[in-house]
């Protein structure tokens, strides 16, 4: 109510009985004026303060990713050079060659078909006892691959000879021992990898394939890395590949540090679909749901870091998205951090 009007509506009183009362009214309004600024103030205050604290937990989740995906090219450096693998990939393919046309049937009957232990856990096999040279070998290296890959998280690790044949692998699913050249899954990415590494005149050439659907992994969302292996006089022998560790990367995107009650942090491809599971959905969304906010399609189209309000998360929730670049190997995503627009506000 205006002063003026105020005054108006005072027609019983006496001039020196109005002043005290629009004195009061004054007052009241701006004290109530001073109320509103400080809660906007406040406001704003508290908004600049989670801005701040997610861009930064978002640029500290991206070093540290950055460093774990730096470390899995060093593993792959250090298995490519190690005189374990090269002795391993030499003894694999003259054991190969040993058993004939009859190597891909064989070694998947006694590896897989006969082996005892269930799917998913066909690794767990030292060696078979059909007596030839590949399972005396196999009995001599499975082990320690196997500790290693255990150690590190990786989804599996591969041995391929000079002629694509996949010579060895740790969890025996169904491309083992079949020619990634020539075989059925010669068309999948697995096979991009290892022709790739082939062709490649730089011995540290990496290939690397972003996530897809794998048929042999029952059909699971699969990467692979991959690097040539030369022996001690430089001659390229093979070709040691490794299937992504998807339960790691989880980790690093499942983490709730500094996120707050609803915040999460998702890792997308350029066709906009997960590459992790969210820690805020019961279900599976690695290459099931979609993030797409005009922050990450802002860092897709070059800007390092962007953010975008009023955006609609997964769960069909208004979020706020703060969104940086992240780039391994010529494979582009966006490291993109979201949080409930009622928790910043």
């Amino acid at each position: 109510m205006g002063i003026g009007k105020m005054w108006k509506k005072l027609p019983e009183f006496k001039i020196a009985q109005k002043l005290p009362i629009t004195t009061v009214g004054c007052a009241l309004a701006i004290a109530l004026g001073v109320g509103i600024s400080g809660y906007f103030q406040a406001a704003s205050t508290v908004e600049n303060a989670t801005n701040a604290k997610f861009a930064a937990t978002l640029a500290d989740r991206d070093e540290a990713f950055s460093r774990y995906l730096a470390s899995i090219e060093q593993d792959l450096t250090i298995m490519a050079e190690s005189p374990q693998v090269q002795s391993a990939i030499v003894e694999f393919s003259r054991a190969w060659a040993t058993l004939g046309g009859n190597a891909t049937s064989h070694l998947q009957d006694v590896y897989i078909n006969s082996n005892p232990n269930p799917t998913g856990s066909k690794h767990l096999l030292d060696a078979g006892t059909d007596g030839t040279l590949y399972s005396k070998l196999h009995g001599e290296h499975h082990p320690w691959v196997r500790t290693f890959l255990e150690q590190k998280g990786y989804y599996d690790i591969f041995f391929f000879d000079l002629k694509g044949n996949l010579i060895y692998s740790v969890f025996k699913e169904p491309d083992f021992a079949t020619n990634i050249n020539t075989g059925e899954w010669k068309d999948s990415d697995l096979g991009v990898v290892y022709r790739e590494t082939m062709k490649a005149v730089d011995a540290s050439t990496t290939p690397f394939t972003d996530f897809t659907p794998y048929a042999p992994s029952n059909g699971a969302p699969a990467s692979f890395i991959a690097r040539a292996v030369h022996n001690e006089h430089g001659q390229r022998i093979g070709v040691v590949s490794f299937q992504m560790p998807i339960d790691v990367i989880n980790a690093f995107m499942q983490s709730a540090e500094g996120l707050g009650e609803t915040g999460e942090v998702l890792l997308v491809g350029e066709d906009r679909l997960m590459r992790a599971d969210s820690r805020l959905s019961e279900t599976s969304t690695l290459l099931s749901s979609r993030v797409d906010t005009p922050a990450i399609d802002a860092v897709f189209a070059g800007e390092e870091t962007s953010r975008s309000d009023y955006d609609i998360n997964h769960l069909e929730n208004e979020v706020r998205t703060y969104a940086r670049g992240l780039e391994f190997l010529g494979t582009k995503w966006v490291l993109a951090a979201q949080i409930a627009e009622d928790e910043v506000t």
